[in-house]
C-alpha cells in the first residue's frame, strides 16, 4: 500500500515500510524514466534524509531518472553491520528493478556510512559478462550480454558524500577525537558499545571467523562478492569530502588520500560553486604501495592497503568547505537545504486568541532563520490573515524581535477569521514569499490547510509551516501546545487568591473560572497542582446540581467539614444547560468557535440562591475570572524552552523543503505532522483515563454519574 503525492510536476510515493520513490510526472506515469538512481543515507538516518536531493534530481532530469531512497536500513538497523546492510540494500535494489522493467541504467548516491553499504551492495549485484569476449558473439546474441552489469542494468555513476572509505580507526580519521592517541585507542575498544557491529567495521577490529577486516576484503573481489569488479565498471566514481568542520568523518578517509596527498585548497576559487575548494581527477593506479610513497609514520599499513586498493580505479575527488557558513558545524549531517538563504523571503502571521509564548515563537523563528541559515528577509504580517491583503507588514530582524519574548500578547497583533484563501495566496505570490509560518489554533490551521492546498494547486515553491497555538491544549495528535504550562502556573495565583478569600470568611464558597472551551485540561491540571480545590468541573464530565450526589449536596458537606469550599470550573462546562435556561441562540465568532455564556456567574448565582432561599443558610460567595489575565502574560521558563524547540523545528522543516506541515511532539518525539491531521478532531480530557481518576482521588468529589437525578438541573 502506498501514499502518493504530486508537487510541481514531481511525483513521489511512500510505502508503508518507509521507502520513497520520486520521478517526473508525465501523465502521472513513471515509465518514461530509464535511469535508476539509488540514494543511500548514513548511520542512524532514514529515507527522508535524501528527500530534497531526490526531488532536485528529478527536476533537473525530467523524464530521465527514477529515484529510489533506500529504506531497508533506517535508524537502528544501520547498526547491524556494513555487510548485513549491504545485503539488504542489494535485495531492495532488485525489488525496485523488478517493479520498473523499463530501467536500463543505474547510479548510486550515498552519504557517510551509506557509501560503504553501497560498495558492498554493488559487489553482490555485480553480474559478469555472459560471453568471455567479442569473438564469442553469435547471431541473435545482444552485445549487451558482453558487458558486466549491476543487477542487469548499465552502471553509470557511483557517488559518495563524506564516506569513511578508509575506516575511522586512529590517525585523526574521526575529528572530534582531536587526534589524541589515547582517545582514539579508547574509542577502538568502546565503539561497538555505541554503534554495535557497524562500529567494529568502521574501526576495522572485526574478526569474522578469522577473516581480514571487512573494509580490507572490500578492496578486492572476495568470495562471491565482486567488490572491485563492480566499482570498476561504473563510468564515473566521485568522492565528495569536507576539508573541515566535519567532526564525524575526516578529510583523508572521505577523499581516499594519504596525508602527503592532501591539497592546499585555500587559494582555489570556484566562482560558480564557492563552497567547492578543490577538484581533482585521479587516474587508476596499479603500482604497488612500496613504489608509491615513502614511509609515512602517520599512516598505518592497513590504511595504506585500503588507499592502494581503492586507487586501482579512477576517482573524481571534490573537496568542499563550509567555513563561511553559519551551519558549518553541521557540515557532515546537514547534506541538503531546499532553499538557498539569499533566496528566502519568509513571513510570519499570528491568528486567533492570545496565548503566552506567541512572541517567543516569533522571536525564535526570526533568529533561527538568521542565525542558523543566514536568512535576512523576514516579514511580519500584521493583524492576522487579513494582514496579507491589507498589505500591513513589518520587516523582522533579530534586533527588532530581541526582547519581545518578555511581553505578553503578540507583537504582530491578531484577529479572527479573514481567511480569503485566494487573496492570501495572491499576496504570497505577488510578494515572492516562499516560506509562510502560521501561528494559531485549530481554526487557524484549517485556514493554513486551505492556503497549502491553493499553493500546491498553483505549483508554487512555497513552504507552509504551522506552529500550533491553543492555551486550552485541545489540538489533537501533539502531546501539548505551548502556553499551557504558563496558564496552569498562573491559574494557581487565582486559586490561591480564592482560597485566601474563602478561608477568611464564614461559609466561604469560591468559584474560579478558567479557560477550556471544549477541553478541561487547564482546570484539571490546575486542580491537581493546587490541592486547595474541592471540586473541578469540565466540559467532558457533565454534572448536576440537585439531588443525592449532586453539586449542592457536596458543597453543603464540604462547608460543614471545612467551613469553606473552592470550585474550579472550565468556561465550556455546562454550556448546553446554560443556553437552554437563558434561551440563548447558538452564536459563533469569526473563527467558527461557539460563543460561550459566563458559566461562572451563572453557577455563582445558582449556588447563592439555593443556600439562601432553600437551605436558609448564609454563604459568602467569591467569584474570580482570571481568564484574560492568564492569556496576556509572558510565557514562563518551561514554555519559553518549548516555544524555541517548536520554532526551530519549523524552520528546519521549511528550509529542508517540507510543506503543509505543523510541528509538535508526538509521544515525546518532535515530528512533522500534516496540517489537516491536527484539525480532524479535538483533544479532550478522557474521563476514563488515569489523570481524571487521580483528580477524583485528590478532591474526593462526586463522579456525577447518577443519571436518575440529572433532570431538570442537568448541566
Amino acid at each position: 500500500m502506498e501514499n502518493g503525492t504530486v508537487e510541481n510536476r514531481v511525483c513521489s510515493t511512500e510505502s508503508v515500510n518507509g521507502s520513497r520513490d520520486v520521478w517526473s510526472c508525465k501523465n502521472s506515469d513513471s515509465s518514461s524514466a530509464d535511469h535508476l538512481v539509488i540514494m543511500v543515507h548514513g548511520i542512524l538516518g532514514s529515507n527522508t534524509d535524501w528527500k530534497f536531493g531526490a526531488e532536485q534530481f528529478v527536476r533537473s532530469l525530467r523524464d530521465k531518472v527514477f529515484v529510489h531512497c533506500s529504506e531497508k536500513n533506517m535508524l537502528r538497523l544501520t547498526l547491524d553491520g556494513v555487510d548485513v546492510m549491504g545485503n539488504r540494500l542489494a535485495e531492495e535494489v532488485l525489488e525496485v528493478i523488478q517493479r520498473q522493467p523499463n530501467l536500463k541504467k543505474i547510479s548510486f548516491v550515498a552519504h557517510s556510512v551509506g557509501g560503504l553499504v553501497a560498495r558492498y551492495a554493488i559487489g553482490r549485484l555485480y553480474r559478469p559478462p555472459k560471453k568471455e569476449n567479442v569473438e564469442d558473439l553469435t547471431e541473435g546474441t545482444s552485445r549487451d550480454n558482453l558487458k558486466a552489469t549491476i543487477g542487469g542494468l548499465e552502471p553509470m555513476n557511483f557517488i559518495t558524500v563524506a564516506t569513511p572509505h578508509l575506516g575511522s580507526r586512529g590517525n585523526k580519521q574521526v575529528p572530534f577525537l582531536f587526534g589524541v592517541a589515547a582517545f582514539e585507542k579508547a574509542a577502538n575498544f568502546v565503539i561497538h558499545l555505541i554503534f554495535k557491529r557497524t562500529g567494529r567495521h568502521l574501526f576495522m577490529n572485526d574478526d569474522d571467523e578469522g577473516k581480514p577486516p571487512l573494509l580490507k576484503r572490500m578492496i578486492e573481489d572476495y568470495g562471491d562478492c565482486f567488490f572491485m569488479s563492480a566499482l570498476r565498471i561504473f563510468k564515473r566514481r566521485v568522492a565528495y569530502s569536507n576539508v573541515g568542520y566535519d567532526h564525524i568523518v575526516g578529510w583523508r578517509t572521505s577523499s581516499i588520500r594519504r596525508n602527503t596527498e592532501l591539497p592546499k585548497w585555500e587559494d582555489y576559487i570556484n566562482k560558480e560553486y564557492p563552497h567547492i575548494v578543490y577538484e581533482e581527477c585521479c587516474k587508476a593506479c596499479d603500482t604497488e604501495q612500496s613504489e608509491l610513497i615513502s614511509a609515512d609514520d602517520s599512516f598505518d599499513k592497513l590504511e595504506e592497503e585500503l588507499v592502494t586498493g581503492l586507487s586501482r580505479v579512477s576517482w573524481e575527488k571534490v573537496d568542499a568547505s563550509f567555513h563561511t557558513c553559519r551551519q558549518r558545524f553541521a557540515a557532515h549531517s546537514v547534506i541538503q537545504v531546499y532553499f538557498m538563504p539569499d533566496e528566502v523571503r519568509a513571513c510570519i502571521v499570528t491568528c486567533g486568541g492570545l496565548c503566552p509564548g506567541i512572541n517567543t515563537v516569533i522571536r525564535e523563528i526570526v533568529c533561527g532563520l538568521n542565525y542558523m541559515y543566514g536568512v535576512n528577509d523576514v516579514l511580519g504580517i500584521m493583524g492576522g490573515y487579513r494582514g496579507f491583503y491589507s498589505k500591513n507588514t513589518i520587516n523582522l530582524t533579530p534586533k527588532v524581535v530581541n526582547d519581545i519574548h518578555k511581553r505578553g500578547g503578540t507583537f504582530l497583533c491578531t484577529s479572527r477569521g479573514g481567511q480569503d484563501t485566494n487573496k492570501i495566496v495572491d499576496n504570497i505570490q505577488d510578494r515572492r514569499i516562499n516560506q509562510v509560518y502560521i501561528i494559531g489554533g485549530d481554526g487557524t490551521h484549517r485556514g493554513a490547510a486551505l492556503i497549502y492546498k491553493e499553493v500546491e494547486k498553483r505549483g508554487l515553491q512555497v513552504a507552509v509551516a504551522g506552529i500550533p497555538k491553543t492555551i486550552d491544549n485541545d489540538i489533537a495528535v501533539i502531546d501539548k501546545s505551548f502556553g499551557f504550562d504558563t496558564a496552569v502556573e498562573e491559574a494557581q495565583r487565582a486559586i490561591n487568591a480564592a482560597h485566601v478569600e474563602v478561608e477568611s470568611v464564614e461559609n466561604g464558597v469560591g468559584i474560579v473560572k478558567l479557560m477550556g472551551r471544549y477541553s478541561g485540561f487547564i482546570a484539571m491540571f490546575a486542580t491537581l497542582a493546587s490541592r486547595d480545590v474541592d471540586c473541578c468541573l469540565i466540559p467532558e464530565s457533565p454534572f448536576y446540581l440537585e439531588g443525592p450526589g449532586g453539586l449542592f449536596e457536596f458543597i453543603e458537606q464540604r462547608i460543614k467539614e471545612n467551613g469553606h469550599m473552592i470550585i474550579v470550573i472550565a468556561e465550556g462546562a455546562g454550556q448546553d444547560h446554560l443556553a437552554q435556561a437563558m434561551q440563548a441562540a447558538d452564536e459563533r465568532d469569526a473563527s467558527g468557535n461557539r460563543l460561550l455564556l459566563d458559566v461562572g456567574l451563572w453557577l455563582s448565582q445558582k449556588v447563592k440562591d439555593h443556600f439562601t432561599k432553600v437551605k436558609k443558610m448564609e454563604i459568602n460567595m467569591k467569584y474570580i475570572d482570571p481568564t484574560y489575565m492568564i492569556r496576556a502574560i509572558p510565557s514562563n521558563a518551561s514554555d519559553n524552552i518549548y516555544c524555541t524547540l517548536l520554532a526551530q523545528s519549523a524552520v528546519h522543516g521549511a528550509m529542508a523543503g517540507y510543506t503543509g506541515f505543523t510541528v509538535g511532539p508526538v509521544n515525546s518525539r518532535h515530528a512533522y505532522i500534516p496540517i489537516a491531521r491536527v484539525t480532524e478532531v479535538q483533544n479532550t480530557v478522557k474521563v476514563t483515563d488515569r489523570m481524571w481518576a487521580r483528580l477524583l482521588a485528590s478532591t474526593n468529589q462526586p463522579s456525577f454519574l447518577n443519571s436518575s437525578e440529572m433532570l431538570p438541573e442537568t448541566v
